[in-house]
């Protein structure tokens, strides 16, 4: 099955075999290209999240967002490269649709979720995200917030940022944790999003949220 454009090689270079390089000795993981991997355990993500959450109270999804968005901003610097090396091309000049299919695939293969991308609201200022079985969504657990994948509601606004050649906000509007299908992230400019948040802190439902976003 091809999932990469045919200009950019029949299947993504994340699935190649010789992509990740182990050693036993060190205790390391490397890419081909020598960028350090690491593997979390599950246990490791929970306790950082009560750590953070404990720490900071309600600044904590500010500071997690913060986190996801240098996340998503470091690692676009590396698929750069990566894309350079395997494609020889940059990945700016990718058919959207060709990253799409990269992104869900490296979600996939990560154990991060399984990931949508839907363009139907496009005309309209906004891009959609839709999450299912999110590891954060998943692992965390003993808090009263109604959605918690604040590192990928950041990750999604860089990643969306970098292709937009603009900056970009996003927001989670709905979560498996409150029983959704997907958790729901949906990216639009700054000033929409700070509408939506407001709403969210008056505790809107994700509909009220999204209806906010359309008519802003």
């Amino acid at each position: 099955m091809d999932l990469i454009h045919d200009a950019f090689r029949p299947r993504p270079y994340v699935l190649r075999d010789t992509y990740l390089r182990t050693s036993a000795f060190e205790g390391t993981i490397h890419t081909e290209g020598g960028q350090r991997v690491m593997v979390l355990p599950e246990e490791l993500i929970q306790g950082l999240h009560r750590a953070v959450e404990h720490e900071t109270g309600r600044a904590a999804s500010l500071i997690l967002y913060g986190c996801g968005r240098r996340w998503g901003e470091r690692m676009i610097e590396r698929w750069r490269g990566e894309w350079r090396e395997y494609y020889d091309a940059k990945i700016e000049d990718a058919d959207y649709t060709a990253f799409e299919a990269f992104l869900v695939v490296v979600f996939a293969d990560h154990g991060w979720g399984s990931l949508e991308v839907d363009f139907a609201m496009a005309e309209e200022g906004l891009l959609e995200f839709r999450l299912r079985n999110s590891v954060f969504a998943r692992l965390i657990t003993g808090t009263e917030q109604p959605v918690v994948d604040h590192i990928f509601t950041g990750f999604f606004a860089a990643i969306a940022s970098a292709f937009s050649g603009e900056t970009l906000d996003a927001i989670e509007i709905a979560s498996t944790r409150s029983g959704a299908p997907a958790c729901r992230f949906i990216v639009a400019l700054p000033d929409r999003i700070d509408r939506a948040r407001e709403r969210a802190l008056d505790g809107a439902t994700g509909d009220e949220l999204l209806a906010t976003l359309r008519s802003s």
